[in-house]
């Protein structure tokens, strides 16, 4: 019964994967959802976002990131850099 709804659902316009935009909206967003929105990102361009272009969003601030003073925040990723301002997080 459960695959019937859902197929209903789909039809209806339900969406099997959220949009790009909506998830780096979210992971541009407050602790703990930011985290998880990017983590579900991250773990599926490979099989849900093979367009995804990080140059499209690049005045959304959605990843982690360390400036050289230890402050932690959400850069940009034009801000990102091992040598300059801001080291992305592991």
């Amino acid at each position: 019964m459960v695959l019937i709804e859902a197929r209903m659902l789909f039809t209806l316009g339900l969406k099997r994967f959220p949009p790009v935009d909506v998830l780096l909206g979210i992971a541009a967003g407050r602790p703990p959802m930011n985290q998880k929105a990017l983590d579900y990102l991250l773990a599926n361009l490979q099989t849900h976002y093979l367009n995804f272009d990080p140059k499209v969003f690049e005045g959304v601030a959605f990843l982690p990131a360390t400036k050289p003073d230890g402050t932690q925040i959400l850069a940009k990723p034009g801000q990102v850099s091992c040598q300059g301002f801001q080291v992305v997080q592991s």
